[in-house]
């Protein structure tokens, strides 16, 4: 009970971390969207698709490895900071000097300063992530909640002031490097970890068996995510790759706010429990059940609210962003079954058979893209509904095999929350025709806000009234709490 206690606590704070931080970025992302134009953010996403896989590189799993160990002394940090800072500065220099041919294979000339001066994060990452590795580990996550909010709020601020002051694209580049620097000060005043740069040999043994596996990973995943929006940029261009990866970062929302801080906390729990079988299935379970009720009816709305909110917020050189979004959201449901079983996975060490995973996904992601391209940006998201769902089935396969679960799992923990989205869809779906039966239009405020509110109402409403089995004791919950506040 002591456990569950505190895996619901965590993953509390890491979704309102989430919650506070997708509401800041919204702010934050239509200003900027209305400061920029589609090219400038496709010239940032064409940077960060290297330049994320480079940091995946650079941090090797050693951060992972640092939560998922049994034990950690002192010397286990020292050595995986150590090692991180020698690998991002060995990046730093490799980027610094690739800057060149790279500006010129996009020829582009302003990519050379833009690359060399987002290589310096490789300098500040390790820091970073060694001080978020202890405050995962110790089971921190409020702090972490905290400190990852103000450096997201404070280089929010700042890289606003500097697109209005006409900066650009260099608005987008120097606010990440200054929202790294500002995480790192904030940190210190949480982590009571004096790091010092030291190469300890067993610590090297102890943190890189696990720390190459999950870097592999790491990598796949990475691929995986970035192979639609490096095809994009080198095929239809900057303009195109700023709307698509528009509609992709919308999309990426729901998971990063609920499926990400529900990761972390299901990785750290099930680290612990990796001699109890019997719970490890039974929170596995428990996960799957509880980030698809939380999560699967903010795809649903976005489905049906995605052209609306696309133009009235953006702007209407971003409506063309608006169809993709609404087709990714059909992939909501394969997101909320993957994140909580490559949880599993990196708990029960099985990252030898994820990685494998991982290369099948690529691939099956690159296949499904080159034959969507045929169809522009919207032929690209069309292709990642069947992907997605393979993908989704094939992790779950695996989740289920390292836990010795049931193919019936996967339904029995997924039927209740579905026959919630599956009542929402239609409620949405008869809504949408009513308004435009009657009041013509659905680009409007009006309809934004009034669907929206119409979707919330009825979800919780369906949500406490139906006693359904695998999720009545969470509406046992917010019934309680609903009582308590009223």
């Amino acid at each position: 009970m002591a456990l569950q206690d505190s895996l619901r606590s965590g993953t509390t704070w890491l979704i309102t971390k989430g919650t506070g931080s997708f509401a800041v970025q919204f702010v934050f992302g239509v200003i900027l969207a209305r400061l920029l134009v589609p090219e400038e953010f496709g010239m940032m996403v064409t940077i960060q698709i290297f330049t994320g896989l480079a940091t995946v590189v650079a941090v090797g799993g050693m951060s992972k490895a640092l939560v998922q160990a049994r034990e950690v002394e002192q010397r286990h940090y020292n050595t995986a900071f150590t090692l991180q800072l020698l690998i991002g500065a060995g990046l730093f220099l490799l980027f610094y000097l690739l800057a060149w041919p790279f500006a010129a294979w996009y020829d582009d000339p302003l990519y050379r300063p833009l690359l060399q001066t987002a290589a310096v994060g490789f300098l500040l990452r390790p820091l970073m992530n060694t001080q978020a590795a202890w405050m995962h580990r110790e089971m921190r996550f409020k702090a972490f909640a905290l400190v990852s909010f103000g450096g997201m709020f404070l280089s929010g601020l700042a890289g606003i002031a500097m697109a209005w002051h006409g900066m650009g694209v260099w608005s987008l580049v120097l606010s990440g490097l200054l929202g790294t620097f500002i995480q790192i000060l904030l940190s210190k005043r949480v982590v009571r970890l004096p790091l010092t740069l030291q190469l300890d040999r067993r610590a090297v043994g102890d943190l890189g068996r696990y720390g190459v596996r999950i870097q592999a990973n790491n990598v796949a995943f990475h691929i995986n995510r970035q192979v639609e929006n490096f095809l994009i940029s080198r095929t239809l261009g900057e303009h195109f790759l700023g709307l698509y990866n528009k509609a992709g970062s919308l999309f990426q929302i729901p998971a990063e706010m609920i499926g990400t801080p529900a990761y972390a906390t299901t990785f750290r729990a099930l680290s612990k429990l990796q001699d109890n079988a019997d719970q490890s299935r039974w929170l596995y379970r428990r996960t799957l059940s509880l980030v698809t009720l939380y999560m699967l009816p903010i795809y649903v709305s976005l489905f049906w609210l995605a052209p609306a909110f696309i133009t009235l917020v953006y702007g209407p050189n971003w409506s063309p962003a608006a169809l993709p979004l609404q087709i990714l959201s059909l992939i909501g449901l394969s997101q909320c079954i993957i994140r909580p079983s490559r949880a599993v996975t990196a708990a029960r060490n099985w990252l030898g058979r994820e990685l494998a995973l991982q290369v099948e996904s690529a691939l099956v992601i690159a296949v499904g893209c080159l034959i969507g391209l045929r169809w522009g940006m919207v032929g690209v998201a069309w292709a990642m509904v069947p992907c997605q769902a393979w993908i989704a089935l094939r992790f779950f396969a695996l989740a289920r095999r390292s836990l010795d679960a049931r193919w019936s799992d996967l339904p029995a923990a997924l039927a209740a929350p579905v026959l919630l989205n599956l009542l929402l869809f239609g409620f949405l779906a008869g809504l949408d025709g009513l308004w435009q039966q009657q009041l013509g239009s659905t680009l409007s405020w009006p309809y934004l806000f009034g669907m929206a509110a119409a979707a919330v109402l009825f979800y919780l409403l369906v949500f406490l009234a139906l006693p359904l089995a695998g999720i009545r004791d969470e509406a046992q919950r917010w019934r309680r709490w609903l009582l308590r506040r009223g």
